[in-house]
């Protein structure tokens, strides 16, 4: 039987894909990348939406077409498809890591 893995609570201001707080968040990424064979890592980060409840309020009409989407991207993964996901800086390049 195999061990249970240890696991690293990360209480932090930001983490990825936020890139506003520069090196603290690299470290801690390159972190949990190099250490993650070994430790489970759990990292949770402050409230951020808050920063963003705006956006969160203006989608909410759109939530039956959101959750439709979502649906049929979950069906088309089930079925041997892939989503190509695009972004507009860095963070969307890194997100193949975590």
């Amino acid at each position: 039987m195999e061990a249970p893995q240890t696991h690293i609570l990360g209480l932090v201001e930001y983490y990825l894909p936020g890139y506003k707080s520069g090196g603290p968040v690299r470290t801690i990424a390159n972190m949990v990348n190099q250490l993650s064979d070994h430790f489970e890592f759990w990292i949770v980060t402050r409230d951020a939406l808050r920063e963003h409840q705006a956006v969160i309020a203006a989608l909410a009409p759109f939530a039956a077409e959101i959750r439709k989407a979502a649906h049929r991207m979950a069906d088309g993964l089930a079925a041997g498809g892939k989503i190509p996901w695009m972004g507009n800086d860095g963070c969307a390049a890194e997100s193949h890591s975590n």
